[in-house]
């Protein structure tokens, strides 16, 4: 099994299997505000969308789900493995695109293609917005990963009857905009963001001991500004970005 990074979230998963394809994004979304950083467009999108076999795409955020990617890169003919939704939203974009080879993956349920065996587990509590999130395990009998992304299941017992992976990729810092966009008094601005850090850092240690991998990737953020209005209220870009999409969560398992 080969995993290379693609930015932010974005995932080529190389099985003997097939391939997955998972939340590629390039950007810009969100009104031009949000972009991968480092700067991902240099990446082979043809080689990556011409080898891919599956297709998964996590949830309908726009730094998960680039309609425009896809339609460039991505044969209409690939498998799309569709996380069990209580709504359709994700599905009716899915095929706008013209994607119809859609295969509903039951929510938790074993999928096997021969040495082959994923698993797509949705969230769908109220608490976890009307568009879901999921996660995707996957196991070719050479090895195993969790891509938990942006998820954050409550049910780890069931998630991890799967078997425990041999990596692990989490959302460690989420890219959002709070508390920086706010109309607060900046102490305010300050305190929240560091408890939201807090916050995020003791969920991410969490499931790290909990899932017990022996290797995990921290993914899915965090957020990078280059405002210098904003540098007491995120962490600075040197501190957080590790090294280009190519490299940092690039890794043989």
């Amino acid at each position: 099994m080969r995993i290379t990074g693609l930015g932010h979230a974005g995932m080529f998963v190389e099985t003997v299997g097939g391939n997955f394809l998972c939340d590629p994004v390039i950007g810009p979304s969100f009104y031009g505000s949000w972009f991968p950083f480092p700067d991902n467009r240099a990446l082979d999108w043809e080689r990556f969308g011409r080898e891919a076999d599956f297709l998964y795409i996590s949830h309908r955020h726009r730094d998960h789900f680039d309609p425009r990617l896809l339609e460039r890169y991505v044969s209409k003919d690939i498998e799309v493995l569709l996380p069990e939704y209580p709504i359709d939203d994700l599905e009716q974009d899915i095929r706008a695109l013209g994607y119809n080879n859609i295969t509903y993956a039951p929510a938790g349920g074993v999928i096997q293609r021969g040495d082959l065996k994923f698993m797509i587990t949705p969230l769908r509590a109220p608490s976890d917005g009307p568009i879901g999130d999921s996660s995707l395990s996957i196991d070719d009998g050479t090895a195993s990963i969790l891509n938990q992304n942006d998820s954050h299941p409550l049910d780890l017992e069931k998630l991890l009857d799967f078997g425990t992976p041999d990596a692990y990729f989490t959302q460690v810092s989420g890219a959002i905009w709070w508390p920086m966009v706010y109309d607060l008094p900046q102490e305010s601005k300050r305190t929240f963001a560091r408890l939201k850090r807090e916050a995020q850092n003791k969920r991410a240690l969490f499931y790290i001991e909990k899932v017990d991998a022996q290797h995990v990737f921290p993914m899915a953020g965090p957020r990078c500004s280059c405002a210098t209005s904003c540098s007491g209220t995120t962490a600075r870009a040197r501190t957080t970005i590790r090294s280009s999409p190519t490299r940092s969560s690039s890794s043989r398992t």
